[in-house]
């Protein structure tokens, strides 16, 4: 290269044509959105998984809690159901445990208000402890007055779940012939007593509804022999065979 050569060269700041720019643009524009596409599916897949991840947990966590206590009990089994037409699920509050005559040791599940108002949830609530009264449901119906006191508070040692949209717990009896459960009649109740749980919980993820659902019965290991309560009424145990 001669000294001419060189200094044309060197002077040569034509830069990009109008035509290359505009295919550079298009071309970062193109790798841009499939960048954004690919990040936003990433998103919304792992939002997705954490919905449902987060509705199985609630509902594994109820479930494990209600069925150990259950099959736990051994003197006394507590169900009962509010007439408040607010109330979104089947059951208000269920207790298990044991009655000694004067105290109520055992657990209790109460289900919350709808929250937040016009979702269709409510929160699942849990207490465990040894509570007086004259009877097992004025033990039980006093503490459960309590829990629902502290519900929205700072007292969150009573939250078991949020998001739950179905909450039943129904105390069955086999009947000989046919042989199957069925609900508790005014005659009482026989051995062995069985509870079915019916449970759903529900999250919102990104475009959609996450349901988690699960029914299943649960045999209380231990018979029950003293009354139990359905409603506030208190059901005796029918020893004729």
């Amino acid at each position: 290269m001669n000294t001419r050569e060189f200094i044309k060269l060197k002077h040569n700041n034509k830069g990009l044509s109008l035509v290359e720019l505009i295919v550079a643009i298009s071309v970062g524009v193109i790798v841009a959105s499939a960048i954004a596409a690919l990040m936003t599916f990433a998103i919304r897949m792992y939002r997705n998984e954490s919905a449902n991840l987060s509705a199985q947990y609630e509902l594994q966590t109820n479930v494990n809690q209600i069925m150990d206590t259950i099959m736990g009990a051994n003197t006394y089994v507590i169900r009962s159901k509010e007439g408040d037409s607010a109330l979104l699920c089947d059951t208000h509050y269920a207790a298990f445990g044991k009655y000694n005559g004067t105290d109520f040791d055992g657990v209790i599940f109460v289900a919350g208000p709808e929250n937040p108002a016009g979702t269709g949830r409510f929160n699942v609530y849990m207490d465990r402890g040894k509570w007086p009264g004259g009877t097992a449901l004025a033990a039980v119906s006093a503490q459960v007055l309590v829990i629902e006191a502290d519900m929205g508070s700072t007292h969150s040692q009573y939250l078991l779940g949020e998001g739950s949209t179905q909450f039943r717990i129904e105390p069955k009896i086999l009947t000989e012939s046919p042989k199957t459960y069925v609900n508790i009649t005014a005659a009482g109740y026989k051995n062995p007593l069985s509870v079915e749980v019916e449970l759903n919980f529900q999250k919102d993820a990104t475009g959609k509804v996450v349901n988690r659902h699960v029914k299943d019965e649960a045999l209380i290991r231990n018979k029950i022999s003293t009354d139990i309560y359905i409603d506030g009424t208190p059901y005796k145990l029918d020893k004729s065979k």
